[in-house]
């Protein structure tokens, strides 16, 4: 529930500001549109627009479930800007249909609070997406108290929202993906791993790499964390084995004994190959080093 305005006065903790409230026209007529003739919000709240085959086959048997809301477009008689329901819009105009909206007129604070909430109640943006959301707002001008509201977090959660998505390269960002599981503590592991030294020059490394493409967007974000922050992730003395820039695995030596790690997406049948070769290594080996 959102907390009281008059609570900033006393000495109870901060909570998330009340959502700001939106007008409500006397009937919310739904229309069908071309995508085509809108355009998305003058402020993205997704880290990528890429399709989603899934979303697009759901919207495909069994339709549109919820209109997207737009706006008339402030700047191009004839066009509207998307409010909310960029996935719904994609998956339309990737299906060759129009797409059901519902039409207000709305100022552009009144757009970012109503896009900022839509997205909260449905949950449907990731941390860092909601972090970068919040960046975006703020460099296009708008005051604190508005993104607050848009995206209902208080004073200390949005410092902390602008703090790490301003500390995070942002070709990285795009390379790694929402990464939907991953929360602000494992982001702020992250970013103090991006900027210790060498830690950036490594991620960069890594997102180049042919192993870095095969995986997912969470796969990609705790892959790069383990090889970053070694120590925590119990692989510490751990060497990356890197041949022709992929990394394909890593070598850990103990005074015990050796442990050799393959990546099993870089090189899915490497392992079982090496185990077929290993006797003829291993007789060359004691060739090369017999007295």
């Amino acid at each position: 529930m959102a907390a009281d305005p008059r609570a900033h006065a006393s000495k109870a903790p901060a909570r998330s500001p009340k959502p700001a409230k939106l007008p409500t026209p006397p009937m919310a007529e739904v229309i069908e549109l071309a995508p085509e003739v809108i355009d998305p919000s003058f402020v993205s709240d997704r880290l990528t627009l890429d399709q989603d085959l899934d979303f697009v086959e759901f919207i495909r048997q069994n339709g549109q479930q919820a209109p997207i809301l737009v706006r008339p477009h402030p700047e191009h008689s004839g066009r509207f800007q998307a409010v909310y329901g960029h996935r719904r819009l994609a998956a339309a105009s990737a299906l060759g249909t129009k797409v059901s909206a519902i039409v207000r007129t709305l100022s552009d604070v009144e757009l970012v609070v109503a896009q900022g909430q839509e997205n909260a109640a449905r949950k449907d943006l990731s941390f860092i997406e909601r972090a970068l959301f919040a960046m975006r707002l703020e460099q296009r001008g708008f005051d604190r108290q508005t993104i607050m509201s848009a995206l209902i977090v208080d004073k200390a959660d949005l410092s902390r929202l602008i703090s790490i998505a301003s500390r995070a390269p942002r070709e990285l960002l795009e390379a790694i993906g929402p990464a939907p599981k991953a929360g602000r503590q494992r982001w702020e592991a992250l970013i103090a791993c991006l900027e210790a030294p060498d830690g950036l020059k490594k991620a960069r490394s890594f997102a180049k790499s042919k192993m870095f493409q095969t995986l997912y967007s969470d796969e990609r974000f705790s892959e790069l964390l383990e090889r970053l922050q070694p120590v925590r992730l119990g692989v510490a003395g751990a060497t990356d084995i890197v041949v022709d820039d992929d990394p394909i695995g890593s070598i850990k030596a103990t005074k015990s004994a050796t442990t050799f790690r393959f990546e099993t997406a870089a090189a899915p049948e490497f392992a079982a190959y090496l185990a077929d070769q290993l006797g003829d290594i291993y007789r060359n080996w004691k060739k090369t080093h017999s007295a």
